[in-house]
């Protein structure tokens, strides 16, 4: 029998990078235009945000 539990420290590092990304695009115009990127193609605001979360791990990583 395997088990795989949900790890809770994973969840709030997510939950604050999503939260990061959202108050980033009022006053970042590059997190604007991610996200209005993927709002005009369709995509629903949670996520547009996640989109954009992601885009800052990669800036993140890069550092």
């Amino acid at each position: 029998m395997h088990v795989v539990g949900f790890h809770y420290a994973c969840d709030k590092l997510r939950n604050a990078i999503i939260d990061f990304a959202d108050d980033s695009r009022h006053a970042s115009p590059w997190a604007a235009k991610i996200y209005a990127d993927a709002i005009n193609r369709g995509k629903r605001h949670p996520h547009a945000v996640r989109i954009l979360a992601r885009a800052w791990i990669r800036v993140v990583w890069r550092c």
